[in-house]
């Protein structure tokens, strides 16, 4: 697949597929996205000064051996390793994981404090 056809339910189906069958030339994408991915997580870590980042979408469907991979190949690139390791993790939620943080965000803000919601006179 390609162009707006390559980001279809049955596309990344095929090549999540196409990935624990080991075809080789999914297999060299998906390394060639590795790599993309770590210098970006990297290159966020350095200029934002986070120590976690959190995946979710196409990366979440991988196994988590490939998500421990791309942490290991992310420390060395940050510019305060050994002294902070940076962790990469995987969202639980693959459906939307944005939205649905973004909702439970919102929930506890108001289960903390209602009255702040209630309209006063």
């Amino acid at each position: 697949a390609s162009s707006d056809a390559a980001a279809t339910r049955s596309a990344i189906d095929e090549l999540i597929d196409r990935w624990h069958q080991r075809d080789a030339q999914t297999v060299a994408v998906v390394e060639k996205a590795l790599e993309a991915m770590v210098s970006v997580i990297a290159s966020t870590i350095n200029v934002c000064d986070v120590d976690v980042v959190m995946l979710g979408g196409l990366w979440a469907r991988f196994e988590p051996e490939l998500i421990r991979r791309i942490e290991r190949m992310v420390r060395p690139q940050v510019l305060a390793y050994p002294e902070v390791e940076a962790s990469v993790l995987v969202a639980d939620i693959v459906d939307r994981p944005a939205l649905m943080g973004a909702a439970e965000i919102g929930l506890r803000r108001f289960i903390d404090n209602p009255l702040r919601f209630m309209k006063q006179n």
